[in-house]
């Protein structure tokens, strides 16, 4: 079917996902981009309909709407479809999923885990770029805590590359996230400027949490009020006091790994 109308309500739906609060009302959210539709796909989550321009004749647009028959298709206009991809027709095409539960009964610890927990990280960017740092790693989940950005924000799941939906990352509490690393004997470490280790002398090497904090921020300090967790640093040579905080991520990780 093509739309040719921007009054038509697939389109109109499609648009409004932009938004939490429809997200929430609609328990759905959007995919945009090629790499992005296949990631959730292969995450196991659900199609409800995806639309692609109508001059545009892909093949791995094509191989994803021929495997997921039981999904609407939508060809849109190229007008249209700019409308909806901020990435424009380069985009390809942009999925519209239903919400699946997540959580932690999702998630599998091997033999040494390792997990990162996000903060309050309030920046999609950031938050995407986290996770795809955490794909790298292959840690076993992420959590994010605090008053951050929505997970299932375009503009996270955009610059995760779809990593998001390829691990468990889950929305938690701060108390959650202790008493899980309690009960699974995960040690937690806090990435703070002023932490009293430094990240070479810490025991990366055991089951791990790693936290880093907002942009502006840093980790909460409701944390401490558990007294569960040690503070540590990055070693920095230059005037600024911290980094940003998805490269204090990949660095934590990197270091964890090599550990």
């Amino acid at each position: 079917m093509l739309i040719t109308s921007p009054q038509n309500p697939k389109f109109k739906l499609a648009l409004s996902l932009d938004k939490k609060r429809e997200r929430l009302a609609e328990k759905l959210f959007l995919v945009e981009g090629l790499k992005e539709n296949r990631c959730a796909l292969r995450g196991g989550y659900s199609p409800h309909c995806f639309f692609y321009p109508a001059s545009q004749d892909d093949e791995g647009v094509r191989n994803i709407l021929e495997d997921h028959p039981g999904a609407s298709v939508f060809q849109l206009t190229d007008p249209l479809f700019s409308k909806l991809a901020v990435r424009e027709l380069a985009a390809k095409v942009v999925g519209i999923y239903f919400e699946k539960t997540r959580d932690l009964s999702h998630v599998t610890l091997g033999a040494n885990p390792l997990i990162l927990v996000a903060d309050g990280v309030e920046k999609p960017g950031n938050l995407g770029a986290i996770l795809r740092t955490c794909d790298a790693f292959a840690v076993s989940a992420v959590f994010v805590t605090g008053e951050g950005v929505d997970l299932f924000s375009p503009n996270v799941i955009r610059a995760s590359l779809g990593s998001i939906f390829l691990r468990p990352v889950l929305q938690l509490t701060r108390q959650e996230v202790v008493e899980y690393c309690r009960a699974h004997h995960l040690n937690l470490f806090f990435a703070k400027p002023d932490g009293s280790t430094d990240i070479k002398s810490a025991k990366l090497n055991s089951p791990s949490a790693l936290v880093v904090g907002a942009e502006d921020k840093g980790v909460s300090d409701e944390w401490q009020r558990w007294s569960f967790g040690q503070n540590v640093a990055i070693p920095m040579l230059g005037s600024i006091d911290s980094l940003n905080v998805a490269a204090s991520a990949a660095i934590l990780l990197y270091e964890a790994r090599r550990n």
